[in-house]
Order: structure tokens, then C-alpha cells, then sequence
């Protein structure tokens, strides 16, 4: 066989491998369907509402009243970036401050960032008809925790 034909055979060999590469679909991202929806604490005091916008972004955002009054709000967004969640924050519209996830299972999504002055630490988790949010230092200490339920309940 010439060296030509050769040349020939491996070029297109490799061709295929590359357009096998590009037609494979990227892994779907892990569920976080679970954070769907709108949750309030009992007392009314802070509201979350979480919709999917894509199978790998899901936009949220965050109210906190005191006495009546808005006291704090945050837009969020998870987005599935290189085949692994992250968090993105935005404290009252200032951002992004981005958090990598460190646990993702069908109930819980732990992000760290340890950068950040506070939170270095948030986790939601479904338990049952409720949703738990923590967020705190990096090894859990000086934590805050909300439990919600969904809205109208």
C-alpha cells in the first residue's frame, strides 16, 4: 500500500472519530427537579421560587421581609457547567458569586465556595413536602437554616 493510501486511511479514520465525538450528546444532568416551585416559611418571612429554564438551568430568586418591608433579595440560578452543577448568586442584584457542587443526590445539593467571606456553604435538601436551606462557613459553623414549605400551605 502506497504512503499516500495510507495517509488517506488514517485521515479518514480520524474524521470519523471526531464526528462520533461531536454527535454523542452530553450526559444529562442529574435532576434538581426536586427545587422546583414556590416555598415560604411558616411564619411569611422569606419566600423562594425556583423554575427550570433548561434540563441543566434552573432560575430562582429569594425575598426576606422584616416587619412588612423587604429586608434582603437574591436572584440564583443552578447551571450545569463541564458535566457538574454550580451555583450561581446574586445579593441584591450584585454577582455573580459562583459555587461548585461538592454533593448532588435526588434530594440534596451541597455548593462550596470557599473564597467567599459568607456563606462559603449552602445546601438544599427535599425532606418529604418541605425544603431545607442552610448556608454557613465552610465547616458548617456559624449556619443558618430555613425550612420551607410550598406556598399557600
Amino acid at each position: 500500500m502506497s504512503r499516500f493510501v495510507s495517509l488517506v486511511l488514517a485521515a479518514a479514520c480520524l474524521a470519523a472519530c471526531i464526528t462520533e465525538a461531536q454527535d454523542t450528546p452530553e450526559a444529562t444532568p442529574p435532576a434538581l427537579g426536586w427545587i422546583e416551585g414556590c416555598w415560604e416559611t411558616q411564619d411569611g418571612t422569606s419566600y423562594e421560587h425556583w423554575a427550570r429554564g433548561h434540563e441543566s438551568l434552573i432560575f430562582g430568586f429569594n425575598t426576606l421581609t422584616n416587619k412588612g418591608d423587604l429586608a434582603f433579595f437574591e436572584q440564583m440560578r443552578f447551571q450545569h457547567v463541564d458535566g457538574n452543577w454550580q451555583f450561581a448568586a446574586y445579593p441584591r442584584g450584585v454577582g455573580p458569586t459562583l459555587f461548585d457542587a461538592v454533593e448532588v443526590s435526588d434530594l440534596k445539593i451541597v455548593v462550596e465556595n470557599p473564597d467567599n467571606d459568607f456563606p462559603q456553604r449552602i445546601v438544599y435538601e427535599r425532606v418529604e413536602n418541605t425544603l431545607a436551606a442552610q448556608i454557613s462557613l465552610l465547616d458548617g459553623s456559624n449556619a443558618t437554616d430555613w425550612l420551607f414549605g410550598a406556598c399557600g400551605d
